[in-house]
């Protein structure tokens, strides 16, 4: 799953806007603020979302790199 197009709970609020805003620097609360819609579990969601991507490509990379996958 490429992360950049996942969207959360049918919003058009995207797993990399929600990342974006982190990266920037912004807060959970400045996040609940703007998206109330948006549950703390939901927000945990995005980042194990974008740890199974990193992981997945790593390990892709790594059988590719060694082929020992």
């Amino acid at each position: 799953m490429i992360v950049e197009d996942a969207k959360v709970k049918d919003r058009l609020v995207s797993v990399d806007l929600i990342l974006h805003l982190y990266a920037v620097g912004w807060t959970q609360k400045q996040v609940r603020e703007q998206y109330p819609h948006l549950s703390p579990d939901t927000v945990r969601t995005v980042f194990a979302l974008a740890a199974k991507s990193i992981d997945d490509k790593i390990v892709y990379s790594i059988c590719q790199s060694y082929q020992v996958c």
